[in-house]
């Protein structure tokens, strides 16, 4: 794995507004998930027969029980472009938008995880990866395009380092990836998009699926030359968009699917 340096995106901020309409069209999914249930040893509970034998084999056992826990019924995370194209047509804030519509869909769910992270790179340093995460409502505003390290599109670091931080994830997931553009790294103001950095970044989706995601890939208005790259970078889990309003039908439906996958 290439190595790259993590370091905190700008403090910009953004407005956004909730759609209603998306969000009344999922909240009622969202909230008949039930989430898996399996045992765990415990102190208290149902009495484990084999477990009761283990300890009276070895004192040192002392959890017999079983307790009966219930894990969150998925994951959705969402990685976002966040180079200094996005700022064109309104992109960025339609994004922003979309998310906060999301948020505010899983308010009263306590089975879905849901996270969000944006990501840039440097003209500069093609080692560096700009990436926040978002976790709630309210730091929706902080899904802006990175003012200051904004000219990259790092897709296969950030792919990376999502995966490194979301180990231990149970359940069903999914990672959905929002871009405008090829990945890519600049150094030295000179522009990398060679066929070695689509590989890396194939290979990072790759690893998704091996560790269980359900990958999706969403391209903003690319040049139908790059579409071939697209499809193989996500497996043909990807679809390129024109009209932005197609981004929200297409997102949501996506998650409809998988969450009815969590009944």
């Amino acid at each position: 794995m290439e190595k790259y340096e993590v370091i905190d995106p700008s403090k910009d901020e953004g407005k956004f507004i909730v759609d209603k309409k998306v969000v009344n069209r999922l909240t009622s999914i969202f909230s008949s998930i039930q989430g898996d249930k399996y045992n765990k040893k415990s102190n208290k509970g149902k009495i484990n027969i084999k477990n009761y034998i283990n300890y009276r084999v070895d004192k040192s056992q002392t959890k017999f029980f079983d307790k009966v826990k219930q894990i969150q019924g998925g994951t959705i995370i969402v990685l976002v472009d966040g180079s200094g194209t996005m700022r064109f047509d309104n992109r960025m804030a339609k994004c922003r938008n979309l998310v906060s519509s999301l948020f505010a869909s899983l308010e009263k769910s306590s089975n879905i995880n849901f996270k969000v992270y944006v990501y840039g790179g440097s003209f500069t340093n093609r080692h560096i990866l700009a990436i926040k995460e978002i976790n709630s409502l309210d730091e929706c505003k902080l899904l802006t395009h990175d003012s200051y390290y904004n000219g990259s599109t790092p897709t296969h670091y950030a792919t990376d380092y999502v995966l490194e931080q979301n180990t231990d994830i149970m359940g069903k997931k999914m990672l959905i990836t929002i871009t405008d553009g090829k990945p890519e790294v600049w150094h030295k103001n000179k522009q990398f998009n060679d066929p070695e950095i689509n590989e890396k970044t194939k290979q990072s989706y790759v690893k998704a699926e091996n560790m269980g995601f359900n990958i999706f890939g969403i391209s903003i208005d690319i040049r139908s030359n790059d579409e071939e790259n697209f499809k193989k970078i996500f497996r043909q889990k990807y679809v390129n968009i024109v009209d932005l309003e197609q981004m929200k039908t297409r997102l949501v439906r996506k998650i409809e699917d998988f969450t009815k996958t969590l009944q």
